[in-house]
């Protein structure tokens, strides 16, 4: 499963995903680095205008 998969999946709710990204993190099997380009290329998806 990808980052891009994991938030396109409507099965999984957000702690879920946040508790499966961070265990992704601390197990080394998602780079730091990846998780910031990826971030910066959706960042337009997820904002929140007020």
């Amino acid at each position: 499963m990808t980052i891009e998969n994991v938030f396109q999946d409507k099965t999984i709710k957000t702690k879920g995903k946040v508790s499966l990204i961070g265990d992704w993190l601390l197990n080394g099997a998602l780079p730091i680095d990846e998780l910031l380009i990826y971030a910066e290329k959706h960042y337009a998806k997820f904002r929140i205008t007020v």
